[in-house]
């Protein structure tokens, strides 16, 4: 268990994950916390990880630098059973 920055945690992991999960983490974040997060996730990525971002409002993609993958996107959309927070994004990371 980890309390504290994501970037912070993941700084400390480098290209340690094949899968991140961000739920509402970057909901209403500032464009250099984007910027941050992206660069702690890329860092701590094995090549071709996974990262998968929840949002309580469907909103455009956050990285478009990355490899979206829209109908894995809808897929976890599909499968989730949450009332709210059911828009997803999931990117490959290079």
């Amino acid at each position: 268990f980890h309390t504290g920055a994501v970037s912070d945690y993941l700084d400390s992991k480098p290209s340690s994950y094949d899968f991140f999960a961000l739920s509402n983490i970057l909901e209403v974040a500032s464009p250099q916390l984007l910027r941050n997060v992206l660069a702690s996730v890329l860092r701590a990525a094995r090549p071709g990880a996974l990262l998968c971002l929840r949002f309580i409002i469907p909103r455009a993609p956050v990285y478009p630098s990355l490899e979206f993958l829209p109908e894995a996107s809808q897929r976890c959309a599909t499968l989730d059973r949450a009332f709210f927070c059911n828009s997803f994004q999931v990117y490959r990371l290079p």
